[in-house]
């Protein structure tokens, strides 16, 4: 791929999966001195994944969460969260126009809106990830700007249905199936993936990607899967650097041309978000043994 954007290969990677009960969401947040993260107090080492090296985000927290979520709740056909990658503001436009996008739909098909929230919506994710696709688009081509937004997505969506053993009896058990769907929205289209990454170090993670099989595991073996990977792309390539060296993790890590391995700026914490198809929910977790936090 040629002429990517900077503003997203250098943001922090976000990774979005499909699994058999839902679909994990993970976004890396960098911090400052000036401006600390909230970090996680519900493991025994603050802040961190049970065997994990990784810190996380505080799950009651409500805000700056970079997992936005779109619609979720019982009267809702399915929960949908956004992911975004690139400049901040250009990504908080991206998601508040997504929201319209469900807004205006339940307007037109009924359902409305209900304590601020998206209720109602009747539109399939496909339509509603083409829609978002083409108002990226058109910033490209707009006379207020002419490089358009600094900024793709990945639109995450979950629910389930009721189906029974067997069609030819009326009596037979019914059980309930997650169906769940990931797209990749640009300004050159829609794309739906099984599991992606984008922004620093999404090269060599996506080709992780491709050989674990998601829809065999649930959302939590999921997650154990994708941080023991993080932890594994940033073992082999911390083998091959000064750690004490700030500066150069800090420029490694929005090097796309380094393919040994993942470089996580130092401070780097973890959010960590699950759609849960059966309730409609989005779920955060900081940890992976004990029920999530749902706020």
């Amino acid at each position: 791929m040629t002429n990517l954007d900077k503003f997203v290969t250098a943001s922090p990677l976000i990774i979005g999966a499909c699994c058999s009960d839902g679909v994990i969401l993970i976004a890396v947040h960098t911090s400052t001195a000036s401006e600390p993260l909230l970090l996680s107090n519900s493991c025994n080492t603050p802040g961190s994944l049970d065997g994990s090296q990784f810190q996380t985000v505080h799950p009651s927290d409500r805000g700056p969460f970079r997992i936005e979520r779109i619609t979720e709740g019982a009267d809702t056909r399915e929960v949908t969260c956004l992911l975004s990658a690139g400049w901040k503001s250009h990504c908080r436009s991206f998601s508040d126009k997504v929201r319209d996008l469900v807004r205006n739909d339940a307007a037109l098909f009924g359902g409305g809106r209900r304590n601020g929230r998206c209720d109602g919506m009747k539109q399939s994710i496909k339509a509603m990830a083409e829609d978002a696709s083409h108002w990226l688009s058109s910033w490209c081509f707009s006379d207020d700007d002419k490089n358009g937004l600094s900024c793709v997505g990945l639109l995450a969506s979950s629910f389930s249905h009721e189906e029974r053993a067997s069609t030819a009896s009326t009596t037979a058990p019914v059980k309930k199936t997650v169906t769940s769907r990931l797209y990749l929205i640009d300004s050159t289209g829609a794309y739906r993936t099984r599991a992606f990454a984008l922004g620093a170090g999404s090269n060599i993670m996506n080709r992780k990607l491709m050989f674990i099989d998601f829809e065999t595991l649930s959302s939590l073996e999921g997650l154990k899967k994708l941080t023991s990977v993080m932890e594994e792309l940033c073992s082999s390539t911390n083998d091959r650097q000064n750690e004490d060296d700030e500066e150069k993790a800090s420029v490694a890590a929005f090097n796309e041309e380094d393919q040994r391995g993942i470089v996580l700026p130092p401070g780097s914490v973890l959010e960590i978000g699950i759609l849960d198809g059966i309730s409609k929910r989005l779920d955060r977790t900081s940890h992976l043994s004990k029920e999530y936090s749902r706020i």
